[in-house]
């Protein structure tokens, strides 16, 4: 009898593992920062702390996108609905550093 070829073989290694903690990481960085932010007034928001937690955001965001870029293949499975989901993931880091540009507070 010969082998069956698996429909879905998960994605493992050092970079799936970093890709995890990425995606764990990155909700609550996000809710941390809407939770300093919520109460203040617009014109309080022109603080470098919160410019730093916006950069550290995209820099979050876009190691996960090189992370997930580098394990798909076309000819995996689940190839298609991963490449939608890096092509919402690589908007996010554009509309967060056109926001951290804005709040620097020599913008104010």
């Amino acid at each position: 009898m010969g082998s069956k070829k698996k429909l879905f073989e998960p994605i493992t290694g050092e970079s799936a593992d970093r890709a995890q903690e990425l995606c764990k990481s990155i909700p609550k960085d996000l809710k941390m920062f809407k939770k300093n932010i919520y109460y203040l007034d617009s014109n309080q928001l022109f603080q470098d702390q919160f410019v730093n937690q916006l950069l550290s955001l995209v820099n979050n965001l876009d190691e996960l996108h090189y992370l997930l870029t580098g394990m798909i293949k076309p000819k995996d499975i689940y190839y298609s609905s991963l490449r939608t989901a890096l092509a919402a993931l690589n908007g996010t880091s554009n509309a967060l550093i056109i926001t951290a540009h804005y709040l620097k507070p020599e913008n104010n």
